[in-house]
């Protein structure tokens, strides 16, 4: 007979052109028989779109019988409500008498064949797009690559109790095109004294599946923080990039950082568009090597407290790493001035030491200077020996408080000039000095002051800016040994007021015989026993008395004369005597320290 090869019409029944068909006698049927192929054949890239055939050639006459395809979960649903319309159904035949209707619940492609004879195709086009005609009818493969089965399933001769077949088609969907690279281990947390690793880069298509690359492909790798850096393998040398060998998806390497944070850890592909991936890791401090000053050191006058210092435990690279336990550090200062305080202003206290508490890695304190100059200031871990630091500080002068007089308290003989400094000094004694010239009053008790080289003055001029001036004093008025007052002051209306009070103490000059006196009683009887008393008094060129001074008399006549025992006194003053057993008149002279 002749062959024609039908098509079903888009109302799903099957149209004769030519029917010459005679059925005949055939041979009990079983369910499950027949072969299936699928065409095309070749691997399907996910999310792919097509036109699909499954072929089914009976294997005997079909006589009211069925076969039914089940379309694979994940593809488009199949349908034949619009040829339009994605997984459009379509079934054929090369069998010119085969008589067959079909219909579509859920995923299965249900074939009623009233007849097809053995040897003979169906024909059940899935995303049929009649030759290209209606491309929104194809059928689109799932995200996701495996083996997907269409399940084929026949009874030549009863539409219930359908069996699969031997073996029914599959195609083998695969990745597609890579267009992103993504971490595919969890992102680490780890030491700056460890590393992290190994980190998995994958390449992926659009959907997430990994997919091969086709030749070797450089990985570039970079981190956000300006310490991280890689390696291939643990431990191993630092790397740039890393190859993504030919054929596989995916590659390791390893991660160190020396800073602590939460650096991004990115891989790009060269010479590619695809994605970046990039993961955020976990850097945490490794042990406490170290203490560390994180303030910039502090410059303050001697009237002021300096703070808050920072102190802070660190790991090998810096980084702050909290103590485990409350941890002691004593603090000390070169400077004779210097105090320490867990707190400024008017709340300040002397500590020797603060306490770090459990899981900080900092801890503040203040100090203060009453001395002018650069102490260094050092704190030490209690226990832990190495972790100590030391900083030096600046401390100036304060604004003026007083006047000093430099030497203090001095001795100066009559008549001499004693040589001193007048200081500007801030309220603990450290030299400074004004914006604006002064005017200082000069008020002793006794004496007057100079200017080198110059006549006596009361006042004198303080230039601006200056911490000193040299002046001159001279007394002449020892005042039995009591110290004359000093008193020095601002005479101006400048603010603020300064004064400064000394003491001197002006000593008696070497002896003057000009200004040294004999003095003898009146008349004795020259009786070898009455005394006549003489007194012999020692001053210098001033009138002070000389104390301490060894006096000889002599005498004129046949007087006879009794030494004084001792040196002169407190007052300049010995005492002697003079006998005689002549009356006569006689001269009583006297040598004082060997002088006339």
């Amino acid at each position: 007979m002749g062959v024609f090869v039908q098509r079903v019409g888009r109302s799903g029944f099957a149209l004769i052109s030519l029917l010459m068909v005679i059925a005949p006698a055939v041979a009990a049927a079983g369910p499950g028989s027949g072969t299936a192929t699928i065409s095309p054949s070749a691997n399907v890239v996910v999310g792919s779109k097509g036109t699909y055939s499954v072929n089914y050639v009976a294997a005997e006459t079909f006589l009211i019988g069925q076969v039914r395809v089940t379309i694979p979960a994940g593809w488009t649903a199949p349908q034949t409500s619009g040829f339009t319309d994605p997984g459009y159904v379509d079934v054929s035949s090369d069998d010119l008498g085969a008589q067959f209707s079909y219909s579509v619940s859920g995923n299965d492609i249900i074939v009623d064949v009233d007849t097809l004879a053995s040897g003979k195709a169906l024909l059940i086009g899935y995303g049929f797009d009649d030759s290209g005609a209606y491309p929104t009818a194809r059928a689109t493969a799932p995200t996701i690559p495996g083996t997907s089965v269409f399940l084929v399933a026949s009874h030549p001769t009863s539409r219930t109790g359908l069996q699969a077949i031997a073996s029914s088609p599959s195609l083998n969907v695969v990745a597609g095109p890579i267009t992103q690279l993504v971490f595919t281990t969890i992102n680490f947390t780890f030491l700056t004294t460890g590393e992290a690793g190994p980190m998995v880069v994958q390449a992926r298509d659009q959907y997430g599946n990994p997919s091969a690359v086709l030749s070797n492909q450089q990985i570039d790798l970079s981190s956000s923080s300006p310490q991280g850096t890689f390696s291939a393998t643990s431990g191993g040398a630092v790397i740039s990039a890393v190859i993504m060998t030919a054929g596989t998806s995916s590659v390791s390497f390893y991660y160190k950082d020396t800073q602590t944070g939460t650096p991004t850890v990115a891989a790009s592909a060269a010479g590619q568009t695809w994605t970046d991936a990039q993961q955020q890791q976990t850097v945490q401090a490794g042990p406490i090597t170290r203490l560390e000053f994180t303030n910039a050191p502090f410059t303050i006058q001697s009237i002021e407290i300096a703070g808050p210092f920072t102190l802070q435990t660190q790991d090998q690279y810096g980084n702050p790493s909290p103590v485990l336990v409350g941890q002691q550090l004593n603090l000390a200062t070169t400077s004779t001035g210097g105090q320490f305080s867990e707190q400024g202003g008017s709340n300040f206290s002397p500590v020797t030491s603060v306490t770090m508490a459990p899981g900080t890695s900092s801890v503040q304190f203040y100090y203060r200077d009453t001395k002018k100059g650069t102490p260094t200031i050092t704190a030490t871990a209690v226990g832990q020996p190495t972790w100590t630091d030391s900083q030096q500080q600046t401390v100036n002068s304060g604004p003026p408080s007083r006047f000093d007089i430099f030497p203090s308290d001095t001795t100066v003989t009559a008549g001499e000039f004693a040589h001193y400094t007048i200081v500007v000094v801030d309220a603990n004694g450290n030299r400074t000095s004004g914006t604006q010239a002064r005017t200082i009053q000069l008020s002793p008790s006794h004496g007057s002051f100079y200017l080198p080289s110059d006549t006596a003055r009361t006042t004198v001029t303080l230039s601006a800016n200056a911490e000193s001036l040299k002046v001159d004093y001279r007394g002449t008025n020892a005042n039995d040994g009591v110290a004359h007052n000093i008193t020095i002051f601002t005479s101006d209306a400048l603010s603020p007021f300064l004064v400064g009070i000394d003491f001197v103490t002006v000593k008696a000059a070497a002896l003057s015989t000009a200004r040294s006196t004999v003095d003898a009683t009146s008349n004795v009887v020259a009786n070898g026993v009455d005394q006549s008393t003489v007194t012999v008094t020692v001053t210098d060129a001033f009138g002070n008395p000389v104390s301490g001074v060894t006096v000889d008399l002599s005498v004129t006549g046949s007087a006879v004369a009794a030494d004084p025992v001792g040196p002169t006194n407190a007052d300049g003053v010995a005492t002697g005597a003079v006998t005689n057993t002549t009356a006569e008149t006689v001269t009583v002279s006297a040598t004082a320290g060997g002088q006339l």
